[in-house]
């Protein structure tokens, strides 16, 4: 089994990841409670780690 090392590959991989999660954002905004506001704020959460940005 070959080892993926494309740099490329894991960039446009996260990238893929990220479009789903802001998708999943835009539903929750829709809902507008506090319990989407919460999974809106963990799921940028998880954005910024994913592409270490503080």
């Amino acid at each position: 089994m070959e080892a993926i090392l494309d740099k490329e590959f894991f960039y446009e991989e996260r990238f893929k990841i990220a479009s789903d999660y802001i998708r999943k954002i835009v539903e929750l905004k829709n809902q507008n409670t506090p319990d989407a506001l919460n999974k809106i704020i963990s799921i940028k959460r998880l954005i910024r780690a994913m592409y270490s940005v503080k």
